[in-house]
């Protein structure tokens, strides 16, 4: 079995305590909604109570829910930004790969341009990431790709040749 079966098979075990964690929340919360909304109608109609009052616990629980609500919602970014923020230190913490080569020459510092034209990338040949992307980098400036998916079956944090590239250096 492969690691990335392995990280899909915790992903759906986490997602699915995750979903029923929240049903079991909303079940809750609607049981007492219910239970309370069936009393307040049985005092109104008892006379104690008016439609106001009713109205007023209709409010009341709902001010008091979706704060709660936010409070989970909170809790689950701040629990996946800190296993984002690991696997990002344990990246650092990578052997190089590609390495330069012993008698490679030192790098001028650079006065022109470099031309990226038609840069093709996939993990595998059927998800194409880029395709026939082209930019160009100026001297002293930071070119970044950023992906907004914070899956961790796809956010994989390895890098991976390109399958196609033109790259031209222009003085």
């Amino acid at each position: 079995m492969g690691i990335l079966h392995l990280l899909k098979e915790e992903e759906f075990k986490s997602l699915g305590s995750l979903a029923i964690l929240n049903m079991a929340q909303s079940g809750i919360m609607n049981v007492g909604l219910l239970a309370g909304s069936l009393y307040c109608c049985y005092l109104v109609a008892d006379g104690p109570l008016t439609v106001g009052d009713y109205v007023l616990f209709g409010t009341y629980l709902l001010q008091l829910t979706v704060p709660l609500n936010f409070l989970g919602t909170l809790y689950r970014f701040i629990q996946e930004s800190f296993v984002n923020m690991e696997n990002m230190l344990d990246l650092m913490d990578e052997t190089q790969e590609v390495k330069d080569a012993e008698d490679a020459p030192a790098l001028l510092s650079a006065t022109g341009k470099i031309e990226f034209r038609n840069v093709t990338f996939s993990y595998n040949p059927e998800r194409v990431i880029l395709k026939d992307l082209s930019f160009t980098a100026l001297p002293g400036q930071t070119i970044a790709f950023v992906s907004t998916r914070t899956d961790l079956s796809d956010t994989w944090f390895r890098f991976v040749p390109c399958t196609s590239i033109q790259l031209l250096a222009v003085n």
